[in-house]
């Protein structure tokens, strides 16, 4: 989508078609918490995954006829959740994060009213709908996402306009080598893992 909200498709056949749109924060949550199922030993819920998808789209059917452009609008009230923008800068060790994403989940009182996650580009992420309150920030990085720091807690204005927040994270670094231990060679087919053992 473009800043107007306006799409286009193109070289489409004749016939009929539903339009789809759903919002791009929510298909990373699914995605995060279906990595999230299968890390922690449970089998991947299909089920589950496909009433979330429909939860978070809307849909409008086109005809399309040959040579012919279709104009369509797709009514997203329901997808907009707030009027609150937040773009997030971190860093880790004063060297902007270049992989990883930020998950952003929003309280309403105690309750948990939703979670976004934002992919991480150029050191920052940027969340937008977001309704005035209590947020909750973790940075995750690595093959399996794993948190990186601890959370980051605020109450966010949603009224006031697009938000900047820096976020400096420690950078403490651990190096080696794998090496074949009677041999003193290097291993270099193996993977590195870093788990937290507090």
């Amino acid at each position: 989508l473009d800043a107007s909200g306006r799409f286009r498709l193109e070289h489409l056949d004749p016939g009929r078609y539903d339009v789809q749109a759903m919002e791009t924060t929510a298909i990373e949550t699914m995605q995060a918490g279906s990595r999230d199922e299968l890390r922690s030993g449970k089998s991947f819920d299909f089920g589950k995954l496909m009433k979330d998808m429909q939860e978070h789209v809307v849909t409008a059917r086109a005809q399309v006829r040959d040579g012919e452009t279709t104009e369509l609008v797709l009514d997203a009230t329901e997808l907009d959740t707030g009027e609150g923008e937040l773009t997030v800068a971190i860093d880790v060790g004063g060297t902007p994060l270049a992989d990883g994403m930020v998950e952003l989940t929003q309280f309403d009182g105690d309750h948990v009213e939703g979670v976004k996650i934002g992919v991480v580009a150029a050191g920052e992420a940027t969340f937008r709908g977001l309704r005035s309150g209590l947020v909750r920030l973790q940075v995750r990085a690595g093959m399996t996402f794993d948190p990186l720091g601890d959370p980051l807690s605020f109450e966010l204005d949603a009224s006031s306009g697009p938000q900047r927040r820096t976020w400096s994270l420690p950078g403490g670094a651990i190096t080696g080598r794998v090496v074949d231990a009677e041999r003193g060679e290097p291993i270099s087919g193996a993977v590195v893992r870093l788990v937290s053992a507090e």
